[in-house]
């Protein structure tokens, strides 16, 4: 009973907040164009540059340099990662050393003579399959502020907290859940969206979403204790949640953070993706039962994301 209490407020808590997404952003590509193209890279098992993950990959690199090749190093947008040579300019790396999604990969060939060329190209990592898509039934429903304009909401210790967004409306309150009464609420300043909402020794943590800033409330009183920058993805706060041990956050792309609580900084990340490639735009996200649960700017689903990987479960 306890599991589908907890699964039935998840989609209630991500339903509410669904009614209460900012307006929609655009986003380019993560990757920028080589401006040197004299390396060409072909991946040998990936057809359309498309390849699956838990496969290895192949990339063979060729130039048309009569110079050797003296060193030569690989790279994706993410970092490096342990590409093994097995011949001549082939070399290999498991997808699940590289992650899930979009790639954009990048050779340097450093020849003989100290010249450096390079090269680049693009993959996708990609589940085998579609994921299984899950249905539901509303089991209970309960009033709720139609004005609230929902971005984070947490149910903790037999109450509801909830962050509502929105220029010059922005608060943060508890509420009554079967009632839906504001017990209590704190208004937050003209300048700041409110975002997600999370619990943290006895502290609620507030995101904002381009102000680059945490607020740091009270758990009895809502009290402003504390405030501070952060410097995390792509400089925006959407959604957060606490797995016990990190912050979990999402800034709309297709990456989720994980954040030490301390000292807000990053300690790893995954890329979320599914049989078609990158699932961007998350947003409000819980974590129930070892799974995170997203919801996603303009889209009905919630994504059930397995915290490894970042693979769609």
């Amino acid at each position: 009973m306890k599991n589908w209490i907890s699964v039935l407020f998840v989609l209630m808590a991500m339903t509410v907040v669904l009614s209460g997404c900012k307006e929609e952003k655009k986003r380019g590509s993560a990757v920028a164009a080589s401006n040197v193209k004299n390396v060409k890279l072909t991946f040998l098992n990936a057809p359309k540059s498309k390849i699956t993950y838990g496969d290895t990959l192949k990339v063979q690199l060729d130039f048309d340099d009569e110079s050797p090749a003296h060193e030569v190093v690989i790279k994706t947008d993410r970092g490096s990662v342990p590409f093994q040579q097995i011949d001549s300019l082939v070399y290999t790396v498991p997808t699940v050393l590289m992650g899930g999604g979009y790639h954009g990969v990048r050779a340097e060939i450093i020849l003989a003579d100290s010249t450096a060329i390079r090269g680049s190209s693009s993959l996708r990592v990609l589940l085998p399959a579609a994921p299984s898509e899950w249905g539901y039934r509303s089991i209970e429903t309960f009033p709720h502020d139609r004005q609230a304009y929902t971005q984070g909401l947490i149910y903790h210790d037999g109450t509801l907290f909830e962050s509502t967004g929105r220029y010059g409306k922005s608060d943060i309150r508890q509420v009554n859940l079967q009632t839906g009464e504001v017990i209590q609420k704190n208004n937050i300043e003209e300048d700041f969206f409110a975002e997600g909402l999370a619990v943290y020794k006895n502290m609620l943590y507030q995101l904002t979403w381009r102000e680059n800033t945490v607020l740091v409330h009270d758990l009895e009183t809502l009290k402003r204790e504390n405030s501070f920058n952060f410097s995390l993805g792509n400089g925006e706060g959407w959604g957060l949640c606490f797995n016990g041990e990190h912050f979990i956050f999402s800034d709309g792309s297709a990456d989720i953070i994980f954040v030490d609580p301390e000292n807000w900084t990053e300690e790893r990340r995954i890329r979320v993706f599914d049989h078609q490639g990158d699932v961007r735009s998350l947003n409000e996200l819980e974590f129930v039962g070892g799974k995170i649960y997203a919801n996603m700017l303009n889209d009905s689903r919630i994504a059930v994301i397995d915290p490894k990987t970042g693979a769609i479960a």
